[in-house]
């Protein structure tokens, strides 16, 4: 679906589920969800338009693997919102001075899980997330989200930062991934022998 004033629109409902469908080059949003419960987004596409996913009072959704992507902001909640699952999407920004990939934006937004996502986003392009919600998540058993921007400090050598990442408003996601993707690439493990080794024969 392209070139629409909005890609997809969900109002007023309940148990909808959208798998692997393209919504690109909207006047407005690519994916409007307003006003309803119980919606998962699945391995879908949504750029090149306004918002790439708006939710207005959407509660008790999961959105999963989606490809989001060169969208003025990439995930907008707002209205009263509460109890959503936002994990292992990936939201990139390629070119120009794009808005937030991430904006939560009032206090009555609440209880958000938002962890395992990759925000990768060149430098020179505006890409802090804002948060202003209540009891928003964004590490979660552990597990927080790749930024690129972030200055990781990785003594270890291995898929986490040791540094927490500042989400404007108080929040912070602290345990970043080091690498995309890093909650399915863990660490090789090294097992160095003790044995001598035999000679050769040559």
């Amino acid at each position: 679906v392209q070139k629409n004033s909005i890609g997809l629109l969900v109002d007023q409902s309940n148990n909808i589920r959208v798998h692997d469908s393209i919504f690109n080059e909207s006047l407005g949003d690519a994916v409007s969800l307003r006003n309803s419960q119980n919606i998962y987004l699945e391995e879908n596409t949504a750029s090149n338009s306004d918002d790439g996913i708006n939710l207005l009072s959407v509660s008790n959704s999961h959105f999963v693997k989606n490809n989001i992507l060169n969208n003025d902001f990439h995930i907008v909640i707002s209205g009263t919102s509460s109890n959503n699952n936002i994990t292992e999407n990936t939201l990139t920004s390629y070119l120009g001075n794009l808005g937030y990939p991430f904006w939560i934006s009032t206090y009555l937004v609440q209880d958000t899980l938002i962890y395992r996502n990759n925000f990768i986003l060149p430098i020179g392009v505006n890409g802090y997330p804002i948060d202003r919600g209540t009891n928003t998540q964004w590490t979660v058993n552990g597990d927080g989200n790749y930024w690129t921007h972030h200055l990781c400090i990785n003594n270890n050598w291995d898929t986490r930062c040791e540094n927490a990442y500042s989400i404007r408003f108080g929040y912070f996601d602290t345990a970043p991934f080091s690498i995309a993707n890093g909650w399915e690439r863990p660490y090789p493990q090294i097992t160095v022998s003790t044995t001598t080794p035999q000679q050769g024969q040559p």
